[in-house]
């Protein structure tokens, strides 16, 4: 039993690679279940792989051309970062999709929501730029990365921020803010202890 669950793995996930490569995982996979599947049942190995070509193909046409974010994006408290005054934030737009920009902000208003405990809602206008993929073999692709990850393809123009705070309502939005509530109370600590209560507590890594 155990031996024919992973050779329906090996055909679900073959069918995956074929479609969001490397296509030739895909092949390997496939083709070592071919090869070694002599008790799974076929039809059963045959639909799975088929299932997985058909979530690949969804995948792909999806990382080809991305849904764009549209209305005001609700920023979590921790989804801030940047430098003294270049903020930048991540957050998902009110139709439902993900979405990254930035803004050129006063000195006092960066490091109020890089501390805030507080959902924020920014304001954006302007037309959207797609994230672009590493230009050099293998460079850091960070388009992909964060597209694996968060599934954001786009990034808002730099504007001047609007932003406005408001209660938290859901249980994420309440999680967030704790999790921003124990990382000011972390801030506090010696630099070393600091570093290592960051990464290991709430899986922070500082650059």
């Amino acid at each position: 039993m155990t031996r024919r669950w992973v050779f329906a793995a090996a055909f679900f996930a073959g069918g995956l690679y074929l479609w969001l490569g490397p296509w030739w995982v895909g092949g390997v996979l496939v083709g070592w279940a071919v090869v070694k599947n002599r008790w799974a049942t076929w039809p059963l190995m045959l639909g799975l792989f088929v299932l997985g070509m058909g979530f690949g193909w969804r995948g792909a046409a999806a990382t080809r051309d991305p849904p764009k974010p549209s209305g005001p994006v609700i920023v979590l408290p921790t989804n801030w970062s940047g430098t003294d005054t270049l903020l930048r934030y991540t957050g998902i737009a009110a139709n439902g999709v993900p979405v990254s920009g930035s803004a050129v902000v006063a000195k006092e208003e960066a490091d109020r929501l890089r501390t805030t405990t507080l959902p924020q809602v920014v304001q954006w206008h302007g037309d959207l730029t797609r994230l672009q993929p590493a230009r050099n073999q293998y460079e850091f692709d960070y388009a992909r990365y964060v597209w694996d990850h968060d599934g954001l393809a786009y990034e808002s123009p730099r504007q001047p921020l609007v932003v406005t705070p408001f209660a938290p309502r859901t249980l994420t939005e309440h999680l967030t803010g704790l999790r921003a509530k124990l990382l000011a109370r972390v801030q506090q600590l010696p630099e070393t202890i600091r570093r290592y209560a960051k990464g290991l507590l709430l899986g922070q890594v500082d650059a």
